[in-house]
């Protein structure tokens, strides 16, 4: 299926290097690599429908609505916020 001088094109392909000691182990791994994707092909999938799942789950989504990001009242975001000094929320000084 696939020889060793396809596997040097595939390396140098890659940019990678190969060692000689790793190349038989490699060649092995890929013939059954391949042939199990050769019993994959034999499968008829034509009754399947491409777009059905496995696990029957569906997407589960919250619909779009316009809702306001923070509330438009500024006494509103005082409150909210841990600690503030009159109209101004007081923060962590970012310098050390």
């Amino acid at each position: 299926m696939i020889s060793k001088s396809d596997i040097k094109k595939l390396a140098h392909l890659a940019r990678i290097d190969i060692p000689e000691a790793e190349e038989e182990p490699l060649h092995h791994d890929l013939e059954r690599i391949l042939a199990y994707v050769g019993e994959l092909q034999k499968v008829d999938t034509e009754m399947l429908d491409a777009r059905a799942r496995g696990t029957g789950l569906k997407n589960v989504m919250q619909p779009d609505a316009k809702k306001p990001a923070l509330p438009s009242d500024p006494a509103e975001l005082l409150a909210a916020a841990p600690d503030h000094d009159g109209r101004y929320v007081r923060v962590r000084s970012v310098w050390s």
